[in-house]
């Protein structure tokens, strides 16, 4: 078993990550820091600290997917524990985090991850997703009052901190490199329920995350969603799925573009059109992808699809309407009880 941490520039956080690991796990650990060509001095720090630590620098900044991939295939033992260079991880963490992998039907599970700070404010208990693509951290921004304390089927496994079997995550293909950041999580989950695997979420297993410190513009975070999602759905869906969801997806694409341009936002528009180009662009390579994906699929669309969410998840918060705890309790019943 490997615990393998993706970091980029993370002199300020990722110290504090390892030495947790330490105190909260007792053994021998296998722990893998892979380096997205940092220059902020993290890897010396993390050599002169923690000489047990194995140090992989990747040329340039490949990205999440990528350096957890490079993790992946440089590592040993039936579990792939991935963790984000900025959380802190909890006493019994990993124990409980491997729990449900016990059982080889489950491919993963992932973390009840929490914000610092007192009182304890949810970033995520395990994930959901509509069947457009949008996906978001059950429970987060919640107080957490222990309303998520039952273990349960999640669509995917926040990459926060989650656990994969190995033969789960090779049989799927890995992190798709492609996605540089943002919804590699989802798609990987997608993949290894298509598979027939279950994706769990395991609360006793707690983290802390100090969310929300990319240092990236969000002009290019919004990029970057819009172009990874519509490369998942073109990947993972039947070919009859996608004759059914593609319109639906455009007039939502259309409906986005307009509501961008009746507020005058220039650089929205622009993370729209280039995400639209770079799949056009790439669209061999993603039907190349989406070949061996429905090959080896087991499951159904409909099968995977019952545990996501029917209504357009993004025009609903845009709306405000999931802020509504009533609607929220509803649309959360895509969490299925074990």
């Amino acid at each position: 078993m490997s615990i393998i941490v993706p970091n980029y520039q993370g002199a300020d956080c990722l110290l504090q990550c390892i030495e947790s690991i330490t105190r909260s796990t007792s053994g021998t650990l296998s722990v893998i820091v892979v380096d997205n060509a940092s220059k902020d001095g993290s890897v010396e720090l993390v050599k002169q600290n923690y000489p047990f630590v194995k140090v992989i620098r990747l040329r340039s900044n490949l990205g999440y997917g990528a350096a957890c991939n490079a993790g992946a295939r440089d590592s040993l033992g039936e579990y792939l524990v991935f963790l984000n260079n900025d959380t802190v991880v909890e006493e019994g963490w990993l124990s409980e985090l491997l729990v449900p992998l016990a059982d080889p039907a489950n491919g993963a599970s992932c973390s009840r991850v929490t914000l610092p700070g007192s009182p304890k404010i949810i970033d995520s208990c395990g994930g959901i997703a509509d069947i457009y693509g949008f996906a978001w951290n059950k429970g987060k921004g919640e107080l957490d009052k222990g309303q998520h304390n039952t273990p349960e089927a999640c669509f995917y496994a926040v990459g926060s901190s989650l656990a994969i079997r190995r033969d789960a995550f090779e049989n799927a293909g890995g992190f798709d490199e492609a996605f540089f950041m943002y919804l590699e999580d989802v798609d990987l989950s997608w993949r290894m329920r298509l598979l027939g695997y279950r994706v769990l979420f395991a609360p006793r297993s707690r983290v802390v995350h100090r969310s929300g410190i990319t240092r990236m513009k969000t002009s290019d975070i919004q990029y970057l969603f819009n172009r990874n999602r519509l490369r998942m759905i073109l990947k993972n869906y039947s070919f009859s799925t996608l004759v059914s969801i593609i319109p639906r997806y455009i007039v939502l694409q259309i409906g986005l573009v307009a509501w961008v341009m009746t507020r005058l936002r220039g650089d929205e528009l622009h993370t729209i059109l280039a995400a639209w180009l770079w799949n056009a662009k790439h669209l061999r390579e993603t039907i190349g992808l989406r070949r061996g994906t429905q090959a080896h699929r087991r499951m159904s669309d409909r099968e995977v699809v019952r545990v996501m969410m029917k209504k357009p998840a993004g025009i609903l918060f845009l709306l405000g309407m999931i802020k509504n705890p009533v609607l929220e309790k509803r649309f959360n019943r895509t969490s299925v009880k074990l």
